[in-house]
Order: structure tokens, then C-alpha cells, then sequence
């Protein structure tokens, strides 16, 4: 480990240890009972003579003599000065100047020593006759120890120039941007050196031509994929590239032409130690669309918002309307080409910015008054009604009308009354001569069987209402007993429900696996896959899923029926993407509600509970969602041939604000940082901040597909913090837009591990997970020095093998002046504690390690020898932290 020395800042703490250290005098006697007090002052006073005289108060003869050993520091204590030469061999110059120093200062018939820790002679001594009556006082003195280096060197490394560093142009596309082809504009900056890529990542509709500036830059085809897809750019393209603005363009050659969510990116080299800036302007600049204009999009306000304009241009013969937030703040017919300006001082009539401010606002442009079908009209949906038929389904949930109690009495005869509940039938409820009564009954009309079948039923007709649908069935008990692959004939499915008769026990994750099953086998990933299972009581059968969390918290994950349940749940959506709807029905322990609730929201779906004459409404009500999720909510295509309009990609919205992020530091560049993706659909991810970067900005990405995203948060002290939620400006989102870009708070996030989740959803009542493909885009700013690190006994330097992050690598003499035959490498193995007896090769090596944030070995900058200020400190102003070492004044006779 290097030895750290502390400067200049804590010189004040250090004097003040060591003149407490020097009031802690411990004086030792012989067993000589007949001590002479006057030993133990002289001992006393000769130790603070040492301790507190400086070199500059002695006289001409001593300080001759300290000049000629060339010690120009003469403030100095005498017992400083006399370690000093003692540690570095000098023993005849320390034994003079306690000489000089000490000489004929006590009576003749008292000798004097002075010894130190760790020496077996001592430094002096004016006698080595057998001594009588001793006295010794003692003090520690810091800084100095035996065969140490008494004084060393600092050193400090600082980035001044480079000759390279990779930088990038991120321009997002919205939640959904169409219908047509799109346009975006990526403006560049006049200090580029070289453009070293271009890559578009995107959820698109179809197969696309690019085209860069109007020069045509290849064909793209998109995947089997849901969510995003990926392209790399032929080199051959980058340069249709220019500075300043260039706009981007994705033509489709297919029907459906719209971008889910997406980015390009242009990525390039610069020379230039540039700064992070924030001016408190902004703008969002609105996306061309050729087509027909639907946009679903969002806009950041990093701070307190103060002006808001817009800027509008487009051709068509239909209304078209523009949301922010949840107001419409245009909405206009026109005639051909159209552009319009709506200033501040409109704006901020029809918009609170208090609301606006520091928040990712949702915007939504789009027309009115056309005929819309959604593409690929008809049902998408596959989902399997997973149904109960324990024994408890057999109990009675609806009685004939009136209630008639009927019992038989030992002695008496039969009774019969009309009561008001069951509960009432027992005893002798009917009155008259009755002995002992038994055999209480009443008159039932349906069991929960026969509830349960009916919302089967409904649920069947409501799904297959819609063409393209399909529903199959399990039913369970003590296991799977009866299973339904995925069908739209209702009939056939009618036939299964009525076939149910109760019996046996309750074993939920049998009836949620055999759904999986099914989902798995006979749907695929275009299509909306749902289960909606019901129960009526706790589960009590397992399924050897062994070993699971214990979700429901009672201590056993061992072959635990409801642990089970909400395992198969969490498996069936977040590896097969089927959402899990869960019913309780009827009068269920609180336990096995909230093992429903778990299930629900491990498997994205939603919980309902419900007596037993409602179960039909809460089936209608969840299989008319399940209908509504098989629809592309955002993808629209005009039933009315004529319509053709343009959304131009100058049109744009300008906004100023009192930033609120980290401002500009000296002596930090910025540097953008991707996460790897979620890589799961719950959706929840985890990503690192580096010790030594300062988060600028921080965008959490979510490709929402035919839903919006709704909520954002960042979980501090194990509580998920909300910081994003549609549903505020709106539990109906169908007429706000959806963001692909949602800004995190800063002050949210810290150093180290953050976790954040993202859900998307279709209302403010029926949200979900997100993709797989989400992940974190954050921009931070790095160190560029280092600060004095340590002392050390030299500071020459090294020849250092140093690989960028364009895989080349330098051999770079540092400093620049270096010829020495020292030969360093950096790399991800590196470990500066290492370089611990050279001040510039720590220095060095601690920069590198602060300019490669990925710690993979190599440097984001490039730079050579000339671009690396190294300085040292070598002016006996840095002491080691060594000793303490204990001196010892002795006096006798």
C-alpha cells in the first residue's frame, strides 16, 4: 500500500497532536527510594530545552555548524533536527549538535544521555559510568522512524490537451412518430475531426431506404422482433454528414411506416477539451412526418420553466391539433401549406408551467375529422380463462327467492319458514313444539359453480367478439383437470364449461402452468397473450417449483402452494410475456388475497375481488381490456385514400428555464454512458455511476410499442421514488403523448449501484411492464487532474503503454521529458496502490484510471506526451507519516 502524506491543509492538526504529545511526560524512577528532586527537573527542563528551541535561536558556533551541513531549515526544533541526522546515518552530526547544544549546561556531578527508539546507543552522553538515581523523561516525535525516508515527493497529473476523444450525436425518436416517412435532424458541431460511425436503433413498422442530407444511404430491414431493432450504417455513408444541420430520413417501402421509439446516433472525434453547458435554453425539435400526422412524442424541461414557444409547419387539407400535456394549445384548419407561430405570451395563457416544470411533458400532434382504422384490423389476442372447480366451488352462492329454512326435530315434526339469510336457518327458527332440531336446509338456486360457469361464458363471447381472437380453457382442482387449446369456437368452449363439476383440493399453479403451456405452445410474440385465473379460496397443492422466494412471507419457501402460485405468475410473464389477470371470488382469507395481488403484479396484469353475484361484471370488464390490449392503440392507417399530409422538420418548440442540473465544472469533460439493457419485461434494470463522475443528465429509455409509457422511478433505501406518472395529466391516455425519453432527476441518483424501473400501459388503470430493450442513457462529467496523491521517494516517471478505446495503443514517455528505463502498462488489470515508490507513476496511473470509466483498460481520450502537465513537490514541505519514535532525555549522578 503507498504511504499517504497529508499537505499544506493539515500542518495546523499535526502541530497540534504533536504539542499534545509533548505535554504527556513520563518520568521514570529507579527504586531508589531517596530520589533528588533536583534529577527530575533537570531531566524535565532539558527535554523541553530540545523540544521547543528552534535552529534559528541558537547561537553563531551552532549555527555554523548548520550551515556548513547545508540545513537551511531553521525552524526546525534541536531534537527535530538531531532525528534527522540520526535516521539518515549522520550519527557524528547529531551527537555534535546536542554537543554544541547541551554541553556544561548541568553541574559537574550530573551526566546526561539522550537515546532513541530502536537504538541500542544512545545519540549522546556525557558519561557511560554505571548511573545513580536516573531520571528519564520521555516524548514521542512523528515523522521520523529508523531506516525511513524523512521527507519525500508529491506529484500531480493534469489532462491539458488531447488529440482525440469520441464524442456522439443522439437524436431520439418518440414513443411513436408516423404515419409515413419520418424525418429527423441532427445537428453536429464545427469541431468534429472525423465521423467514425452512424447507428440507428428503433422499433419500426417495416423495411426502410435511409437517406442522409437527400443522398441515399442504403436499404434496412427490419426483424421478427417486437421491440428494437439495430443497424450499423455503411462507413461508406457517414460523410453525406456536414456540420451544423443534417436532416435524416427513413422511407418506407412498406404499409406500416411509423418509428416506435429509437435513436441515431453519430459518433465522432474531437480534439477539443469541451465543457458541459447548461444556458438554460432549449428545444424540442418536432419530427418531419410525410403521411398521415400522428406523433407521440415527449420534450424534457431540465429546470424551472419561464418561456415556451412554437413554431408549426405543415401542409394539409384537415384539422390537425397539437397537445402538451393535457391541453390543446392549437388545433386549426387550413388550406395547403400552413406556417404558424404561437408566442409565450399564448402559451403561458393556456398552460400552468409550474406543472411543466422539471418534468418530461408528453405531446401529441395528430388530426381530426378522419376516418381511422387501426392497421391490421381485428383482434390480436390469445387468452386462456383459468377456472377453479375445487370442492368449495360447490357451496351454494345464490338462493331461491323467498329464503324457505327447512329442518326435521326429534320430536315435533317437521318445520319450514321463510327466513331473511341462511345464517338464520338454525335452532328452532320456525318456533312451535320442536325437540331437538337437525337437518337444517334451504332452497338453493346456484352454486359458485354455476357463477363461475356463467362468467366463463360471458367472458368467451366478449373476447371472441372480435375476429382474430382466440381463447382457450383450464380448469383445476387438486391438479389440472380439464384443458382447451387456443380456439374462436365458442361453441366448443361452451360445450368444456359446462362439463365442470367441483371436487378435490385447490392447486392454483397447477391451472397457471397449464396455461403457460398452452400460451407458449399455440400463440407466438406478435400477438397479446393474457391469462385470467379465478379461485375462491387459498391454494393447498404445490407443483415442486422448488426453490422460490418467499413471497408470501411466512418464513417457508418450501414446497409452499402459494409461493408456487405466484412463482408460476412471475415465470408466465416475464419469460413468455403473458399477462396474468387474478379474481378472488367470493369470501377468500386475507392470505390468499394477497397471494393474488403478488400474482397480479408479478405478472403484469391486475387484481380484482368480487362477491359472488358480480363475478360476470368483473369477467366483462377484464375481457373488454383484454379485447382493447389486441389493438395497436398508437398505429392508425386513414380509411380515406385522399388524405396526405406533411409534418416539415423545421417546425419546432423553444423553451427557456433556470437549470436546476449540475452546472459546468473546471476541469471535467463530459462523457455519455449507455447501460446494457434491462433484458427483462417487469421492467426493471440496474445501472453504475463511477466514483469520480458527476451525472449532468440521465435518460431512462422505454420502448412502449402500442402502449404508453406511464410510470418512471428510482428505488432509494429499498422505496421505489416515482418521478414520472402520464396518469397526472390524464388517466385516459389517449390523447397524450408518449414518451421514448424519460429524464431522471439527478438528485434521485448517486454514486455507485441505482436500480430504476419504467412500466407502460394503455390508462391510468391498466399499467403494465415495459420491454426488454429499455436501458439508461446518461451523460456525466470526468476529472481531468489529479491532485497531489501521495508521498513518495522519488518522482522520475515511466514509459507507459497505454491502449484507447479505438483499440490502438501508444507507448507515451510521461513525463515527456522521461528517458529513464522504467517501462508501465495500464490496463483493466492495473492496480495504482502498485506504484508506490515513484510520485509520478501513481499520479499517472490514478488519472488513467479516472479517464477509463468502464474500467475495461482503455482510455475514452487520446492524447501524447506534450498533452499531460506533471507536477512535483520536492521542497521538504511534505513529511511521511512515520513514528511516532519515542526520545528519552536521561540525567544521574
Amino acid at each position: 500500500m503507498v504511504k499517504k502524506g497529508v499537505l499544506f491543509t493539515l500542518e495546523a492538526f499535526i502541530a497540534v497532536i504533536l504539542l499534545m504529545t509533548s505535554l504527556v511526560v513520563l518520568v521514570h524512577y529507579h527504586s531508589n527510594k531517596n530520589v533528588n528532586p533536583q534529577t527530575i527537573i533537570f531531566s524535565s527542563d532539558l527535554m523541553q530545552i530540545l523540544s521547543t528551541i528552534r535552529l534559528s535561536e541558537l547561537n553563531t558556533e551552532t549555527l555554523t555548524f548548520l550551515q556548513n551541513n547545508n540545513i537551511t531549515d531553521l525552524n526546525k526544533t534541536i531534537i527535530e533536527q538531531v532525528l534527522r541526522f540520526q535516521v539518515v546515518g549522520e550519527e557524528n552530526n547529531a551527537n555534535q549538535l546536542l554537543n554544541l547544544t547541551l554541553e556544561n549546561v548541568l553541574p559537574e556531578k550530573y551526566n546526561l544521555g539522550v537515546w532513541i527508539e530502536n537504538y541500542n546507543e544512545s545519540v549522546y552522553s556525557t558519561n557511560s559510568d554505571n548511573p545513580n538515581n536516573l531520571i528519564a523523561t520521555k516524548q514521542m516525535v512523528s515523522g521520523i522512524e529508523r531506516n525511513r525516508t524523512i521527507e519525500g515527493i508529491t506529484a500531480r497529473a493534469l489532462l491539458s490537451n488531447i488529440n482525440r476523444r469520441a464524442n456522439s450525436e443522439i437524436v431520439y425518436f418518440g414513443g411513436y412518430e408516423g404515419e409515413g416517412n419520418v424525418t429527423k435532424i441532427v445537428t453536429l458541431p464545427n469541431n468534429i475531426n472525423e465521423i467514425k460511425y452512424v447507428e440507428i436503433e428503433a422499433n419500426v413498422g417495416g423495411d426502410f431506404s435511409l437517406y442522409i442530407n437527400d443522398n441515399f444511404a442504403g436499404n434496412y430491414s427490419q426483424t421478427e422482433t417486437q421491440d428494437a431493432d439495430y443497424w450499423l450504417v455503411n462507413s461508406s455513408y457517414k460523410d453525406y454528414f456536414q456540420d451544423g444541420s443534417n436532416e435524416v430520413k427513413l422511407n418506407f417501402y412498406s404499409s406500416r411506416k411509423y418509428v416506435g421509439g429509437g435513436f441515431v446516433k453519430v459518433e465522432y472525434e474531437t480534439n477539443e477539451l469541451s465543457q458541459y453547458t447548461d444556458e438554460g435554453e432549449g428545444q424540442y425539435q418536432i419530427p418531419g412526418i410525410d403521411g398521415i400526422i400522428n406523433v407521440y412524442s415527449s420534450f424534457f424541461v431540465p429546470g424551472t420553466l419561464n418561456n415556451l414557444s412554437m413554431f408549426l409547419h405543415y401542409q394539409s387539407e384537415n384539422e390537425i391539433f397539437v397537445n402538451i400535456g393535457d391541453r390543446t394549445v392549437y388545433s386549426q384548419n387550413s388550406s395547403g401549406e400552413a406556417e404558424i407561430t404561437i408566442p409565450n405570451s399564448e402559451l403561458n395563457q393556456l398552460l400552468n408551467y409550474n406543472e411543466l416544470s422539471n418534468k418530461t411533458v408528453p405531446i401529441r400532434i395528430g388530426l381530426r375529422n378522419v376516418s381511422y382504422s387501426f392497421y391490421g384490423f381485428g383482434g390480436t389476442a390469445d387468452s386462456v380463462l383459468v377456472t377453479d372447480i375445487s370442492g368449495s366451488m360447490d357451496e351454494c352462492a345464490e338462493y331461491s327467492s323467498p329464503l324457505i329454512c327447512n329442518y326435521y326435530c326429534f320430536w315435533g315434526g317437521a318445520k319450514s319458514c321463510q327466513v331473511a339469510s341462511p345464517d338464520l336457518c338454525s335452532g328452532n327458527v320456525c318456533g312451535g313444539s320442536c325437540f331437538f332440531a337437525y337437518g337444517h336446509n334451504y332452497e338453493c338456486s346456484k352454486t359458485k359453480m354455476d357463477i363461475a360457469k356463467e362468467a366463463d361464458k360471458e367472458f368467451v363471447d366478449i373476447v371472441l367478439e372480435t375476429s382474430g381472437n382466440k381463447v382457450g380453457l383450464v380448469s383445476y382442482d387438486g391438479s389440472t383437470d380439464d384443458t382447451e387449446g387456443l380456439t374462436n369456437n365458442s361453441v366448443t368452449l361452451h360445450n368444456v364449461i359446462n362439463s365442470y363439476s367441483p371436487g378435490g383440493s385447490t392447486c392454483i399453479c397447477c391451472g397457471v402452468l397449464s396455461a403457460t403451456s398452452i400460451l407458449n405452445s399455440q400463440s407466438n410474440s406478435s400477438r397479446a397473450k393474457s391469462m385470467l385465473v379465478m379461485t375462491d379460496g387459498e391454494a393447498n397443492v404445490d407443483c415442486n417449483l422448488d426453490p422460490v422466494q418467499d413471497y408470501d412471507q411466512d418464513g417457508d419457501n418450501s414446497d409452499d402452494p402459494q409461493d408456487h402460485a405466484v412463482e408460476a405468475a412471475c415465470s408466465a410473464y416475464q419469460d413468455y410475456n403473458i399477462t396474468v389477470y387474478t379474481v378472488g371470488f367470493g369470501d377468500i382469507p386475507y392470505s390468499a388475497q394477497q397471494m393474488l395481488n403478488k400474482m397480479s403484479e408479478c405478472g403484469g396484469g391486475s387484481y380484482l375481488y368480487t362477491n359472488l353475484t358480480n363475478l360476470t361484471t368483473i369477467y366483462q370488464g377484464i375481457a373488454a381490456e383484454i379485447v382493447n390490449f389486441s389493438y395497436s392503440a398508437q398505429t392508425v392507417e386513414s380509411l380515406i385514400d385522399l388524405v396526405n399530409t406533411s409534418l416539415f422538420s423545421d417546425s419546432y418548440i423553444n423553451f427557456s428555464y433556470t437549470p436546476t442540473l449540475n452546472q459546468e465544472e473546471y476541469g471535467r469533460i463530459p462523457i455519455t454512458i449507455e447501460s446494457p439493457i434491462f433484458g427483462n419485461n417487469i421492467s426493471e434494470g440496474n445501472f453504475s455511476v463511477p466514483e469520480n463522475v458527476i451525472i449532468y443528465e440521465a435518460k431512462m429509455i422505454s420502448y412502449s410499442g402500442d402502449k404508453w409509457t406511464d410510470k418512471a422511478a428510482v428505488k432509494n433505501g429499498g422505496i421505489w421514488n416515482y418521478f414520472y406518472n402520464l396518469s397526472e395529466y390524464d388517466s385516459d391516455y389517449q390523447n397524450l403523448g408518449d414518451p421514448y425519453v424519460v429524464n431522471i432527476p439527478i438528485g434521485l441518483l448517486s454514486t455507485g449501484e441505482n436500480e430504476v424501473h419504467i412500466s407502460t400501459g394503455i390508462s391510468a388503470m391498466n399499467s403494465s411492464g415495459g420491454s426488454s430493450d429499455n436501458k439508461i442513457i446518461y451523460t456525466g462529467g470526468i476529472e481531468i487532474g489529479i491532485n497531489y496523491t501521495g508521498v513518495f521517494s522519488v518522482a522520475e516517471g515511466c514509459l507507459w503503454t497505454i491502449t484507447f478505446d479505438d483499440n490502438t495503443t501508444a507507448d507515451i514517455a510521461i513525463p515527456s521529458y522521461y528517458s529513464g528505463d522504467n517501462e508501465c502498462t495500464y490496463n483493466q488489470n492495473t492496480d495504482c496502490d502498485e506504484f508506490n515508490a515513484d510520485a509520478v507513476q501513481n499520479a499517472v496511473c490514478n488519472l488513467l484510471t479516472q479517464l477509463d470509466p468502464d474500467r475495461d483498460g482503455k482510455l475514452f481520450v487520446k492524447f501524447g506526451p506534450e498533452d499531460l502537465d506533471i507536477e512535483t513537490s520536492s521542497v521538504g514541505q511534505v513529511p511521511f507519516l512515520w513514528g511516532p519514535t519515542l526520545v528519552e532525555v536521561r540525567v544521574w549522578q
